[in-house]
């Protein structure tokens, strides 16, 4: 069996797990891990803007005091 046999017969499966990979996933909003992992970076938006939102009333009152 000479290399370009190897390749040929290599290529093959790799092709067929290509096409069996591709035929068992599921849309991204079926995916359980997908949606946790959204719902992860939202909180995280949440709180950056809560906490941006709370630094400028506190020095805005700090400011307005004195």
């Amino acid at each position: 069996m000479d290399e370009q046999e190897k390749y040929d017969i290599l290529k093959r499966e790799v092709d067929a797990l290509q096409i069996q990979l591709s035929k068992d996933q599921k849309p991204w909003h079926q995916k359980p891990s997908i949606i946790i992992s959204m719902l992860a970076l939202f909180f995280s938006f949440g709180t950056t803007g809560v906490s941006y939102y709370k630094t400028r009333c506190s020095s805005f009152f700090r400011d307005v005091e004195g």
